[in-house]
This record gives C-alpha cells, sequence and structure tokens, in this order.
C-alpha cells in the first residue's frame, strides 16, 4: 500500500494562465534540472529561478504563510509537471506537510484508508497546494504592480518573503 506521500507526488498540478508572464520572467525557460550551466551562469541570465517549478514553490510558500488562497479553476490553468520531478526533495516534503498541517485530513484517519480514499486525499491536497500557489502568485503580482522592477535583483525573493512575513505578523 502505498503512502499519502507517494501519491501526493504522483500529481500534476496546473498554474493559472494569469500567471505565465511572472513565471517566465522569474525563471529559466528550462522545467528540470537537467539545464546546462552553473547557478553562476544561470544568474547571470537574469532569472531568480533556475526551473519554472521553484518559482511555483515560492508562490505554495508565499500562500502557505500568510494562509492566503484563491480557488483555482483547472481549465483556466496550464500543466505543469509532476511533483516527483521536483528538486529538492526536501523541500516537497516540506510542502507537503504544511499543505497536511493546514488541510482538514485528521491524520489518525489516515492509517485506515483504502487506496481510493488516498488517491482522493492526495488530489485534495494538490488541489490545496494550487490554490495556495494561486495566492502566493497573486501576492507576487501586487508587489510587481507596486515596483515593477522589484524582482529584478538576486536577493529580492528572500527580502519579500520578510517583508510579507513581517507584515503578516504586526497585521
Amino acid at each position: 500500500m502505498k503512502t499519502l506521500f507517494d501519491i501526493f507526488v504522483r500529481k500534476t498540478p496546473h498554474y493559472p494562465n494569469a500567471f505565465k508572464d511572472i513565471i517566465e520572467s522569474m525563471s529559466r525557460k528550462r522545467a528540470f534540472d537537467t539545464s546546462v550551466g552553473s547557478e553562476k551562469e544561470k544568474s547571470s541570465q537574469g532569472k531568480l529561478f533556475s526551473n519554472y517549478y521553484q518559482c511555483y514553490l515560492y508562490a505554495t510558500i508565499l500562500g502557505m504563510r500568510l494562509n492566503y488562497r484563491i480557488p483555482f479553476d483547472r481549465a483556466e490553468g496550464t500543466k505543469f509537471i509532476e511533483i516527483d520531478a521536483w528538486r529538492p526533495r526536501d523541500m516537497t516534503r516540506y510542502i507537503f506537510m504544511g499543505l497536511l498541517a493546514l488541510s482538514d485530513i485528521n491524520l489518525i484517519d489516515l492509517e485506515g484508508l483504502t487506496d481510493e480514499q488516498t488517491d482522493d486525499k492526495a488530489w485534495n491536497l494538490m488541489r490545496l497546494m494550487e490554490e495556495y500557489a494561486h495566492g502566493g502568485f497573486d501576492i507576487m503580482r501586487s508587489k510587481l504592480k507596486e515596483d515593477k522592477q522589484y524582482f529584478d535583483y538576486n536577493h529580492s525573493v528572500i527580502h519579500f518573503l520578510q517583508e510579507v512575513e513581517a507584515f503578516n505578523v504586526t497585521a
């Protein structure tokens, strides 16, 4: 019997088409870690993220940290890459655990689930992740409306995460 995590990572999320320009402006076009070149060379291309999924992870974390999610109609999105291909794997586990904590899943009940029920829970977690990513992208878009060049600098994603967390603490 596969675990909830094993089934979750076999899912392929979607991202809202409205944020494709943000993903493309902040990420290299390649979606996998097979991209050529050192991190320094990638950075010199003016991209904050080496891969599209890293931008998606960032948006998801923003949404989760601020508990800000927006319902998402998958028909208005683009199919992404399977979660199992995301690296580092520890980050995928972190997202998964955060989603479990934010979901309404009773952890005690996970032990007695059938394969079909486990698959349903994995789909629910993936859809929850899509909603948090949508919220995170919305936050990023709001910042770009204030300052179009905010994310043009190497450490801006770190500074922005600190900025929104400080705002969250004071709010």
